[in-house]
């Protein structure tokens, strides 16, 4: 299945503002997002539609996941929720450089921005 990429917004430094697009959530063959080497935090915010959703954050399959043991994230998120996620790469990173997303239902809408490492 082809995953429909995501775009993150990147923060450059911490103290600064930055402008995020929503995009929406694919049901049908979920959302990729690519996770570069040197992010170790990305933050998003999920719009749940009317009917609510599941949103799962997929374990990455193997190196560099090194913290995959831990398994995958399903938040369920009731009629039209708010919610920030924090995700750690390094849970949930597959060899190939992206985060996989599925959802249980269409409609939601996801927000992700970069977030600086602490050295900036």
């Amino acid at each position: 299945m082809a995953r429909t990429a995501l775009t993150a917004a990147t923060q450059a430094a911490t103290n600064a503002a930055t402008a995020i697009t929503a995009q929406s959530g694919d049901n049908t063959n979920g959302n990729s997002i690519l996770a570069e080497p040197k992010t170790r935090k990305l933050l998003f915010r999920i719009v749940a539609p009317a009917g609510g959703v599941t949103v799962t954050f997929k374990a990455g399959s193997d190196f560099p996941a090194q913290k995959r043991g831990q398994g995958d994230l399903a938040l369920v998120l009731g009629a039209n929720a708010v919610r920030f996620v924090t995700l750690d790469s390094m849970r949930f990173v597959n060899p190939d450089g992206n985060i996989y997303i599925d959802w249980s239902a269409s409609g939601a809408t996801i927000e992700c921005v970069r977030m600086p490492d602490d050295n900036s």
